[in-house]
């Protein structure tokens, strides 16, 4: 039944992708100055439990600065109609991405990251950052 849940809130964010893993495309905008957040990893039951640690690896580091990789609490991001969407009114359990652009820096970045669920799924992530 979990594995259920998790992968209907995948295929809701994949446009309806099949298959063990999916791609992402994120555009960020952020300043040299901010810290900024660029993913959030989770996975959570329908009653918003964490299904499990959910592990990050980098595949694409910056050029112009660093990634931070820390379990913390958050707030999850389901879309409406997805029945854990009142999950997203609480911090649950996960692993956040930061983004620290080396001081000064302005341009383009762009890394690659890659979740893998505690129910057998991944996610790669593109994220392409504009620092201004």
């Amino acid at each position: 039944m979990r594995a259920k849940l998790f992968l209907l809130g995948v295929l809701v964010l994949a446009g309806c992708q099949q298959g063990n893993s999916t791609n992402f495309v994120s555009n960020v905008v952020t300043t040299p100055t901010k810290i900024q957040k660029i993913a959030f990893y989770y996975a959570l039951s329908a009653d918003c439990n964490s299904l499990g640690k959910t592990e990050v690896r980098i595949i694409t580091p910056p050029s112009n600065g660093q990634l931070k990789i820390e379990f913390t609490d958050d707030f999850p991001s389901y879309r409406s109609g997805d029945q854990r969407f009142h999950c997203n009114s609480r911090r649950v359990p996960g692993t956040k991405v930061i983004f620290i652009p080396n001081p000064n820096f302005a341009g383009q970045e762009t890394i690659v990251t890659e979740g893998f669920y505690p129910t057998g799924r991944a996610a790669k992530l593109t994220s392409n950052i504009t620092v201004r």
